[in-house]
C-alpha cells in the first residue's frame, strides 16, 4: 500500500491500506486518513478522516497525533479546538515529531490552547530546528523579534 501511495497509484493503495488499517496497523490507518483529507483513491471525506487519524493517535502513532492536532486547530473534519489541538501537539512532540514540536511552539508562543509562554516557545522551536525544521528556524526568528531581541 505504502509503495503504491508513494507512486501515487491511490486505487490500489488505498485498497490495500484499508485492510491493513482495518486490521489494527497504526500507519496504514494515517495513511487511509490522508487519502480521505487528499481524495487519493475515494471521496474527500474530513470527517472520515479525522476518525482515522485519531484511531492511529490514539495507538501512540506520532505522525497521527500531530494529524488529529492539526485537524482541532483548523475544524478539519472536527469543531475546531485549540485546547485539544495543543494536546494532541504536545503529545506529537514528547515522540519528537517535529511537526509536533514545531506546533507545540506555535501554542506556546502565540497562547494557543495554552498560556503563552515563549520560554516554552523556544525550547520546542529549538528541538524542531535540531531535527531539521527550517519552518521552525523563521518561528525562532519571529520569537526572539517578539521578545525584543
Amino acid at each position: 500500500g505504502y509503495i503504491n501511495y508513494s507512486h501515487e497509484n491511490y486505487g490500489s493503495a488505498f485498497r490495500l491500506l484499508l485492510e491493513a488499517a482495518n486490521d489494527g496497523y497504526p500507519k496504514a490507518q494515517q495513511y487511509v486518513g490522508l487519502c480521505y483529507q487528499e481524495g487519493h483513491g475515494v471521496i474527500k471525506n474530513s470527517f472520515k478522516a479525522f476518525d482515522w487519524f485519531c484511531m492511529s493517535a490514539e495507538q501512540g502513532y506520532d505522525v497521527a497525533q500531530y494529524s488529529v492536532g492539526y485537524c482541532y486547530h483548523i475544524g478539519f473534519g472536527v469543531r475546531q479546538d485549540d485546547s485539544r489541538a495543543f494536546e494532541w501537539f504536545k503529545k506529537a512532540a514528547e515522540q519528537k515529531n517535529e511537526l509536533g514540536l514545531l506546533w507545540t511552539g506555535y501554542c506556546y508562543h502565540y497562547g494557543v490552547g495554552v498560556e503563552r509562554d515563549y520560554d516554552l516557545a523556544e525550547e520546542y522551536y529549538s528541538a524542531a530546528v535540531e531535527l531539521g525544521n527550517t519552518k521552525a528556524m523563521n518561528r525562532l526568528v519571529d520569537l526572539h523579534r517578539d521578545r525584543g531581541y
